[in-house]
């Protein structure tokens, strides 16, 4: 009699391990980016293969931990994090059910400096109206932090210079109208979307950006 009942609780056994290392599968991060780094916080952003919960979690030396959750649904998860008063974290991303690898968080320095705005404004464009849901587009100014901002329902953007940080000092710089960014790559990223190719034309501060940025499936 045992031997009959020993084949049906492997095979269970054997369906229940391969779904949870499907699940697994659909949760694990890619593209993973930490944009928009201040002397208090962090955005972390990455993909999924399959719809999930959004959960970041850092610890700091201290022994403190900071837990973000978002039970919303997504491919393309962005998380910001807040209110961290330590200068380096451990962190891990899931979606509630899995946490994947530690991501080293290292805060910059408070920053005293009184900066003017320096705006860089743009558009994306798509087949239809539900990529704006959840895009992003990245700035990556050559030598400078990388940053991130959300795309609004009409699929405009804008992002403030004056926050970045020159990689080689940690330092902000005072960006003036009419100055032109010419190494810079921005690009768009949009959860089943996906991302769009990497643009590369100059920019002028405080004004348009001279294309519109493209995605499609």
């Amino acid at each position: 009699m045992r031997k009959k009942i020993v084949y049906p609780v492997c095979f269970i056994g054997v369906l229940l391990i391969m779904l949870f290392a499907y699940m697994y599968f659909l949760a694990a991060p890619s593209n993973v980016r930490i944009s928009n780094v201040t002397s208090s916080g962090a955005i972390f952003s990455w993909h999924s293969k399959y719809p999930v919960p959004s959960r970041l979690i850092c610890r700091g030396g201290d022994g403190s931990t900071h837990v973000v959750s978002d039970n919303g649904l997504t491919t393309m998860h962005y998380v910001e994090i807040s209110d961290l008063v330590g200068s380096h974290y451990d962190c891990k991303i899931g979606n509630g059910l899995f946490l994947f690898d530690s991501i080293k968080l290292a805060l910059y320095p408070l920053s005293e400096d009184l900066l003017f705005p320096a705006f860089l404004m743009g558009q994306v464009s798509c087949q239809d109206d539900s990529c704006f849901d959840d895009a992003h587009v990245f700035i990556q100014l050559d030598g400078y932090a990388l940053m991130s901002v959300p795309v609004n329902e009409s699929g405009n953007w804008s992002v403030d210079f004056s926050s970045t940080r020159r990689l080689s000092d940690l330092k902000q710089e005072q960006f003036i109208e009419g100055d032109t960014l010419d190494d810079i790559a921005i690009w768009v990223e949009a959860g089943k979307w996906g991302s769009s190719e990497i643009y590369t034309k100059p920019a002028i501060v405080n004004d348009v950006y001279p294309e519109v940025i493209y995605i499609s499936k």
